[in-house]
């Protein structure tokens, strides 16, 4: 049997995942053409962020610290304009999606992942992180083809 295909907990958080840089917005779907739209910082010394379309020229911007936190997960959009995100996808039944390259990065090490581990902090184990928060359904070993399959559709789409 080969060794097992390990992943360690990093403690990634969707906030963080969810926070836009340069060299990775957030994709989201153009609200005026429907086209990939892009989520970034508006400049790096300010707290705003600015969504920009480069197929119709729309753009606007937002405060970065007004943000909404009510993510569903079959209606997923970013958390500053409430804009469809880009990278969604249907999976067993469920709808899978992706902020980022780096949101898709996280995702594929821990489901293509035999063995999970999880470290002990401080202050005893944490339930924060990404990964401790994934959806039975995607975590399953059962689903894990299926999953790591639309992942790959997913990043196509990037």
């Amino acid at each position: 049997m080969p060794p097992p295909n390990r992943h360690s907990d990093e403690r990634e958080t969707r906030l963080r995942i969810a926070t836009p840089t340069r060299a990775d917005p957030i994709l989201v779907v153009c609200p005026s053409c429907n086209a990939k739209a892009f989520v970034l910082p508006a400049q790096p010394e300010t707290e705003a962020v600015r969504v920009v379309c480069h197929a119709c020229g729309f753009a606007d911007e937002a405060d970065g610290t007004a943000r909404r936190y009510g993510w569903s997960a079959e209606h997923p959009t970013d958390g500053y304009f409430g804009l469809d995100l880009w990278l969604q996808v249907r999976c067993v039944g469920h709808t899978l999606w992706a902020f980022n390259r780096r949101h898709l990065d996280v995702l594929e090490r821990y489901v293509a992942a035999t063995l999970r581990e999880r470290q002990r902090t401080d202050e005893g184990w944490r339930n924060a992180s990404l990964v401790s928060r994934l959806p039975r359904w995607m975590t399953s070993g059962a689903h894990r083809e299926d999953v790591l399959s639309a992942l790959a559709a997913l990043r196509e789409k990037t």
